[in-house]
């Protein structure tokens, strides 16, 4: 009877042990490889996105090199376009670190619906506009008066965004101004064959000759590009003060780092890098 038992006990036994094989016991070692996955800082908490005003481009790219050999492993991704665009994407709650923008009114949108603090928003640069056109001047562009020529081609910045609102400003004033008649601002609109989404997009399309002039932010008209172009400068008394400023955004998981690229911005470091590409500081005047 016992002999005929023994191979069904021993069955029984293999079966057991292949069953405890196949659900291995989770050791104190298996548990230290497997829990910390949950608290792995995650790949995006090492990016810091940067909102900013496309006419920035140039300097913010210097300066997020700097930024990005200070605090390794940290990489920046810029986002560069009208601070119009910017504003809105923000305030429709794009996961955006830092925002800087090329005029205040935009800066002042995302305040009030509670996206930025105002007691973070700090004002690094200034610019102004200027007349742009190609290098041989073949509209004869000599005076801001003649803007206003029959047939002029002109490219300027969206009418919403922050060069539309400068722009706007300086042919107000100029049209109440001695030495200018009051349908001067209309007649210069009436040249207007292509409104772009940045400064940038006007520099471009003078620097290619698809427009007898433009009016750019003083910054883009600046380094490689003045090279191309011919440049007749604003009368201050008309020109707007382009105004610069920065903030992080509320309830950021990386706020610290946030702080830490405003205050490179804001740096003698930053400083010096934003004057390279024709930004005016903070203690000067436009």
């Amino acid at each position: 009877m016992k002999i005929r038992l023994y191979p069904l006990i021993l069955l029984i036994v293999l079966l057991l042990v292949a069953t405890s094989s196949s659900h291995p016991k989770e050791t104190p070692a298996a548990k230290n490889r497997t829990a910390p996955s949950s608290k792995q800082e995650p790949v995006a908490a090492k990016t810091l996105t940067i909102f900013a005003a496309a006419s920035l481009t140039e300097p913010f790219n210097e300066l997020g090199y700097i930024f990005e050999t200070q605090y390794p492993p940290i990489k920046i991704n810029f986002s560069f376009a009208n601070s119009n665009i910017l504003s809105q994407q923000i305030l429709q709650g794009a996961p955006a670190d830092v925002f800087a923008s090329a005029a205040d009114h935009f800066m002042a949108l995302a305040v009030e619906r509670g996206r930025i603090d105002e007691a973070g928003v700090q004002t690094f640069a200034y610019n102004h506009l200027t007349v742009i056109f190609p290098i041989n001047n073949p509209a004869n562009i000599h005076a801001l008066h003649d803007l206003a020529k029959p047939g002029l081609k002109l490219v300027i910045g969206a009418k919403d965004g922050p060069q539309g609102f400068y722009i706007e400003s300086m042919l107000t004033k100029a049209s109440k101004s001695e030495g200018f008649d009051p349908w001067f601002k209309d007649r210069v609109y009436q040249n207007v064959v292509s409104y772009e989404n940045s400064a940038r997009g006007v520099v471009t399309k003078v620097r290619l000759g698809e427009a007898d002039v433009g009016i750019a932010y003083q910054s883009d008209a600046s380094g490689f590009a003045a090279q191309e172009l011919g440049v007749l400068t604003i009368p201050a008394e008309l020109n707007s003060r382009v105004s610069y400023t920065i903030a992080p955004l509320k309830d950021n998981p990386r706020a610290e780092l946030a702080n830490a690229f405003a205050e490179l911005v804001l740096s003698p470091a930053g400083q010096a890098v934003l004057t390279k590409y024709g930004f005016l500081l903070p203690n000067q005047a436009p």
